[in-house]
């Protein structure tokens, strides 16, 4: 097998799944990424906040 070869077995999980404390042990501590993180935090923030019901009739 040939190393650029990527076959659907390769990409098969070793576990079950992921746990809460290894999803946030692997987030990047570097400047670019903290930035990068807290631009999408705001950009859902504003999706979610521009989203939410407003309190008059529906139409």
């Amino acid at each position: 097998m040939t190393p650029l070869r990527i076959s659907s077995v390769d990409l098969l999980p070793l576990k079950d799944g992921l746990t809460f404390r290894e999803v946030v042990g692997n987030i990047p501590t570097d400047p670019a990424s903290l930035v990068v993180l807290a631009i999408v935090a705001v950009a859902v923030g504003l999706v979610v906040w521009g989203n939410r019901k407003k309190g008059g009739p529906s139409t």
